[in-house]
């Protein structure tokens, strides 16, 4: 699949998603509000190489507007586990980029609260993973603020 953050202007941006067989699912986003986070999901999703995750399930056929915070918690769909530890791990690393954090400490937190939610640690939790998707993020974001509107970062998943 191919995964494209379109700036449309500085407050908003298009998420953009063409799959194999050509089909595609478009949302145009506020920058605030979904920007870091978004991007954050595609780097873990990559570097883990998970499936059934957020970019996994567009990938998989899924609308985008079917997977908005809002439409997920109104939905009787059901969601792979994986997603509910994905979102609790992109959550956190998104807060620990705009820091410099003790990433053992936070990676140990991290699991502590997974545990307490009856989640499953994945293997793939590591202060060197979480190293890696943090200096990834904050490289893209930063390639991010040099593009014009109608220019995009681009993708492929997985």
């Amino acid at each position: 699949m191919r995964v494209r953050f379109i700036k449309e202007t500085p407050e908003r941006y298009r998420l953009e998603c063409v799959r194999e067989d050509d089909s595609t699912t478009v949302a145009s986003l506020e920058f605030r509000g979904y920007f870091k986070h978004d991007l954050m999901h595609l780097v873990v999703e990559r570097a883990a190489g998970l499936q059934e995750s957020f970019f996994g399930m567009v990938q998989a056929g899924r609308d985008l507007s079917a997977l908005t915070p809002k439409a997920i918690r109104e939905s009787a769909a059901t969601f792979p586990e994986e997603i509910q530890t994905t979102e609790t791990i992109v959550s956190a690393l998104q807060s620990l980029a705009k820091s410099e954090a003790d990433l053992q400490a936070a990676c140990e937190r991290i699991r502590e609260y997974l545990a307490m939610m009856g989640m499953a640690e994945p293997e793939y939790l590591t202060p060197e993973f979480c190293t890696q998707a943090i200096a990834e993020h904050r490289s893209l974001v930063g390639r991010w603020g040099q593009l014009h509107g109608g220019e995009w970062l681009e993708f492929s998943f997985p």
